[in-house]
Parts: C-alpha cells; structure tokens; sequence
C-alpha cells in the first residue's frame, strides 16, 4: 500500500500560528482577570507581546523549512535524512547483505549479521531510515498520483526492512546449520530389499564429533546473538579454524565497524574444484596421460553462454542445493553441451538433483495458478520466479501478490518480460474488477494503478478514494452525493433508465459518461451547475436532434395521437 503524504505538511502549522496571532492580537483587556485572556490563558502586555513575537519566529523558521525540504515536509523527498540511529541501522542491513557465504564461518557470520539488525531494531525504538518507497504525492492539476519518492521510514513498522530481515535471518540460519554437517558428517544412501520390494534411507554417520559439536555451539551463539567469528582464510576440516586477527568481536562492535564483515570475507579462497581422476590441474596421482580439464574461474560465464535456457539455474541458493552446483560445473568441466549423449546425461543429472525432485514434489506452480490463474507465463523467466518463490517459500496472499509482480516484470528498456501474462491478466476478473471502478465514475483508472492493487502497494479502496476525488473535481456541485458514497453511475442510473425507455434501447448501450449524456447531471452555467429533473431531461431527450427520438415508435404514437387531437378539433377524422 502506497504511503498517504500530507501537501500541506506547513502550511497547516503555518496557518495555526497564524490564527493563534490573530486571537492574541485581537484580544482585550480583562480588567476583572487583570490581563489578557486568550484560550483560557491570562497574557500582561509583555507576555502577550513575547507570545506574539515567539509565534512569528516559528512561522518564519516553518516558511524556511519549507523552502528547504519542500512541502511534503522533511520526512518526504530529496531532502530526508536519516537519524543517526537510522545510520546505524543501515550500515548494520548493509554489512549484513554484503557477506558471501562460502564456508562454514561465513555462514555463522551471517547469522550474527542479520541477527544484529534484528537486535538493534528491537533495542532502538526511534529509527528513522531513508528508503524509496510509493507515495501518493499531489501532481499536475492538482491530481493525486502514484510516485517513487525518498521517505523516512521505521525498520520497526516498514513492512519491506521487516521481511527482508526475517527471510534474511532465516535463510542464513538455515546455511549455517547445513553448513554444520560439511565434513563432519557423512551421508550415505543405504538399500534394503532387492527388486521392486527396495527401499532407500539416507544414513548419516558423524565422521567428527568434536568438530561437529563446536560448530553446532558457534551457531546457537549466532542465533541467541552473543559473539561473532570471523571467517578462516584457509579453514581445515576437524580444526579449530583460525579466526581473523586472532580474535573474536561482540555484536556490539559491528556498530563501530560495519565494514569489518567485507574486510573479512574479501580474502577468503574458494575450494579448488575436483576434476574426474582426483588430482588438480597437473592431473591424478600420475599416470602419464593428458591432464583433465579444470574448471575455469569464469565457469558461470561460460555455462550462461552454452546453456542459455538453463542460466537461470546459476541464481538458486547454492548453499541449499550444492549437488546442483556440483552438476552445473561438471556439465562445464566435462563439456557436456558439445554432444548429444552429454546434453542427454546432463539433462538426466539435473533431474536427479534435490533441487528438481524438491520442484516437482513441490505444489508451487498449482498454487500460483490458484492464486493467478492460468498466465502462460514465458518458461525461463517464470523458472527463475519459481526458484525464488520456492526459497522464500511465499504463500497464500504473498504469493498471489509477487506473481502478480512477476507477470508486471519490465526489462531495462520498460518492456514485459512476460508479454503473454500481461495480456492474460488483462482479461481477468481481478483486472477488471478494479478498471471498472473507473468506469463507475466516468473515468479510467491507469494500467499501473491496477498492477500497484494486485501487487500489493496499494488497495482497491484507494483506488475508489482516488476515483471519488477525481470526480468531486470535475463535478464539483455533486461533490456532497459523492462524498455520501455515490459512484457516477449511480447517480446517472436514473437518468440512463429514462433515456432507454424514451429511446426504446438497452439501458447498457447507453453511455452514461459521453458529452451528449452529460448534460442530464452536469446541467447549466459554469458555477451553478446541478443535475436535471425527470421533466428537463425527457424534453432534451425529445427535442435535441442527436437522440433521433423521432425515429422511435414513442414519437410516432405521440404524433400520431396530437394528429388524432388536431381532427377531433375540426370534428373530422383523418
């Protein structure tokens, strides 16, 4: 839902002053209270003087500030700022985005990260952060619009920092317990049974214990927020790792040095890739043949040029799939795109990652077309939407809403990503629900408005207040019936009734809204407009050319009984 602005942010204060002065001014002596009684307040002369002078002042600082920030005020627009808690807060969020997680360490670094947003938001009760968010700002004409303005916000109350900061929290979290079991446990599949009777178990056996379990205390300290540990440069299973600088630092300290995350992520090594024959670059333990390929450093690159209907699968979580990786850099390594048989064996690999068993098991896509129905969505774009939707794991009003997002998805150059969704949406009754509030006060209401109710920024009543103001401007002597919660239609229906009978139509193929139709509720001068009685109306019905009245049977009946009166007249008949 778009934030509500307030234009006149000063000049209500200004006017209050304003007024304040003018009682203090106007205001006599009270001989009986001995001074000068202003809102229940006794002024002398010097007080009243001072009142006076200390009220000016505020308005000439308010007309200053004005100047200054604009006249939404300083918590809207270019001139925000931030509190200095709200600094705080955003180098915290900013420090906790920017860790790469690689390892375990940096894994439980994240944890602490995320939870110390968590923490200070809880602690600070006055945060105020500068964020782009939808407005509704006054525009041209006087029109309030939708816009993308800078506005201080509250982490606290903000809807988009507090699911940002939960997902974040949760997500790392969950990597930092998967990371737990990396080297310490050992998973193995175990069959029992032989044929059609086999059953599959995954067995897991712990390989290091002691490893294990410090790991599992680094990552309740993260959770309950008590310590945080830089990562290792060079981590060695069943090792204590080193900690960088020698050293472990409180959550408290990330306040003083938000960057130290960066610092100590920046210079961490990625593992070396294993290559088929289990040596590196200059091969396996030797045995006098050509050396494997290796896995270049530009591997996603390259796999985004080969697989280019697959590139999508480089941006799932590789901490939650890590068997997906591996297949993605193997079909790299081993070139799996120049052949046909290595297309094939990559194809069947990715189907039996987690990753795809967990999508097709997964009721995602029947619940978006619950949500959104059928919208034909463009199969790699929705891919990568589906994998989010999956990760974030959206639901129910959620999901129906970043769907909508999706399908509304432009590229850099503003156009739909999702064409055919578009159009699909278009034609849906949700769509049409909300266009047809336009329609009920004679106006449009924009492809944007609707998108911004179907994705969540704003409500269908916002778009029914809009459209009444809307209405109220141009019809202003209907301004009350409006306000009393009449839609145009509403207050045309009567007179589009009338019009059908007369007109011997259906009553839907009169347009209420057209100029020739206007008049019946928009009748007069500029200034002292009004709506029409039953009888104005069916004279101009009757009358005015550009209703062909006299081509209804109506006309020729009533011309028929005056021809009828006319001879009975001259006591003859025709």
């Amino acid at each position: 839902m778009a934030y509500t602005t307030d234009p006149k942010y000063y000049d209500r204060q200004i006017s209050a002053r304003q007024k304040t002065i003018k009682k203090l001014t106007d205001a006599s002596y009270d001989t009986n209270k001995r001074g000068y009684v202003v809102d229940g307040s006794v002024y002398s002369d010097a007080e009243l003087t001072a009142k006076v002078e200390s009220l000016t002042k505020e308005i000439t600082q308010l007309e200053a500030d004005k100047k200054k920030y604009g006249e939404y005020g300083p918590n809207v627009g270019e001139g925000a700022t931030s509190n200095e808690a709200g600094t705080q807060f955003q180098q915290l969020f900013d420090a906790a985005q920017s860790i790469q997680v690689t390892d375990f360490d940096s894994a439980v670094q994240s944890v602490q990260a995320w939870k110390a947003v968590e923490q200070f938001v809880k602690k600070n009760k006055n945060i105020r952060v500068v964020a782009d968010r939808t407005a509704l700002v006054q525009g041209e004409r006087g029109r309030t619009v939708e816009r993308t303005v800078p506005i201080v916000v509250d982490p606290a109350k903000d809807s988009s920092f507090k699911e940002f900061i939960s997902n974040g929290l949760k997500s790392s979290i969950e990597t930092a317990t998967q990371k737990t079991e990396e080297g310490t446990v050992k998973a193995e599949t175990v069959v029992k049974g032989k044929g059609a009777a086999a059953t599959r178990s995954v067995q897991k056996t712990v390989i290091d214990q002691s490893e294990l379990t410090r790991r599992q205390g680094l990552v309740d300290q993260a959770v309950a927020g008590k310590t945080v540990i830089a990562p290792a440069t060079s981590p060695t299973q069943g090792t204590t790792p080193a900690v960088a600088g020698g050293k472990t630092f409180p959550a408290s300290d990330m306040r003083r040095s938000p960057r130290m995350f960066e610092e100590a992520t920046k210079n961490i090594v990625p593992p070396k890739p294993r290559t088929p024959g289990g040596g590196g670059a200059g091969g396996g333990k030797g045995d006098g043949k050509v050396p494997p390929v290796v896995l270049p450093s530009n591997w996603e690159a390259k796999f985004r040029e080969m697989f280019p209907a697959n590139a999508w699968l480089l941006d799932i979580d590789a901490s939650k799939y890590p068997d997906l990786q591996k297949v993605l850099q193997e079909g790299v390594i081993n070139r799996a795109w120049e052949t046909t048989e290595g297309q094939t064996r990559f194809s069947a690999q990715l189907d039996n990652t987690t990753f795809f068993k967990e999508l097709k098991t997964n009721n995602i896509v029947r619940d978006i077309k619950a949500a959104v129905g059928d919208l034909g969505f463009d199969s790699v774009p929705f891919n990568a939407f589906l994998t989010t939707a999956m990760n974030m794991g959206w639901k129910g009003e959620t999901l129906k809403q970043e769907a909508y997002k999706e399908a509304f998805r432009t590229d850099d150059n503003g156009v739909y990503v999702n064409p055919t969704a578009v159009e699909r949406v278009k034609k849906s009754t949700p769509y049409l629900s909300i266009a047809n509030i336009g329609t009920d006060f004679f106006s449009q209401v924009t492809d944007k408005t609707i998108a911004g109710v179907l994705t969540g920024g704003m409500t269908k009543d916002d778009v029914v207040r809009q459209q009444r103001e809307l209405a109220k401007t141009k019809y202003g002597h209907l301004s009350n019936l409006i306000d009393q919660g009449f839609s145009m239609a509403d207050l045309a229906s009567q007179f589009q009734s009338r019009a059908a009978t007369l007109l011997e139509v259906d009553p839907s193929t009169i347009d209420m809204s057209q100029a020739k139709f206007e008049t019946a509720y928009n009748y007069g001068e500029e200034g002292k407009k009004r709506m029409m009685t039953t009888g104005e109306w069916d004279r101009l019905l009757r009358t005015d050319k550009q209703f062909n009245w006299d081509q209804t049977q109506n006309a020729k009946r009533a011309a028929q009984q005056l021809v009828n009166k006319i001879g009975k007249a001259f006591e003859r008949v025709i």
